[in-house]
C-alpha cells in the first residue's frame, strides 16, 4: 500500500505496463481505486496503491479526499481476518469417575508384592512398584481420552 509514483490510469504507457507485469507475476492483485494524486495544472492520477495476495480476504477497501495537508487522498484496506484455531488437545486420563474402591483393595490385596520386596535396586524397586500400581489403574481407572 502506498505511492508507486507510476499512475495506472494511464496503462498503455511503459512505466505502467512494467509495473503491472511485476504484481502480475508475483501473484499480487491491485485493488481498483480512482485517481489518488490530485494535481493543480494537469489532470489527476492514480499513484496510490492497494497490492494484496488475497483479495478474498478485504473487507472493504477505498480513500478519502484530503486537500488540507495532501494532495494524495488517504487509502484504506480493511482484512477480515480471523485468529486461527487452536489444535484440539486429547488428553488420556485415568478415568476414577465410577472407581469401586472395595474392589481395587480386594485386587490390591492379592498382588505379589515380593518382585518389589526383591529388587535389588531402589530404581528396580520404583520400577516394580509402578508397574503393579498401574495394571491396578487399568482394571479400576481405565485411561479415558478427553478432549
Amino acid at each position: 500500500m502506498g505511492d508507486f509514483n507510476t499512475d495506472l490510469l494511464t496503462p498503455h504507457l511503459t512505466r505502467s505496463s512494467k509495473l503491472l507485469q511485476i504484481v502480475d507475476s508475483v501473484g499480487l492483485h491491485i485493488l481498483p481505486l480512482q485517481a489518488t494524486h490530485h494535481n493543480i495544472d494537469v489532470e489527476d492520477t492514480w499513484l496510490d496503491l492497494i497490492l494484496t495476495s488475497a483479495p478474498s480476504l478485504v473487507f472493504c477497501h477505498g480513500q478519502h479526499f484530503a486537500p488540507v495537508f495532501s494532495y494524495h487522498d488517504l487509502i484504506f484496506l480493511s482484512y477480515v481476518l480471523k485468529p486461527p484455531k487452536p489444535p484440539a488437545k486429547t488428553l488420556h486420563m485415568p478415568c476414577f469417575g465410577r472407581l469401586d474402591v472395595e474392589k481395587l483393595c480386594v485386587d490390591a490385596s492379592k498382588i505379589n508384592w515380593n518382585s518389589v520386596v526383591s529388587a535389588p535396586t531402589v530404581d528396580e524397586k520404583v520400577g516394580a512398584l509402578n508397574e503393579a500400581i498401574l495394571k491396578l489403574y487399568d482394571v479400576h481407572a481405565p485411561i479415558k481420552k478427553v478432549f
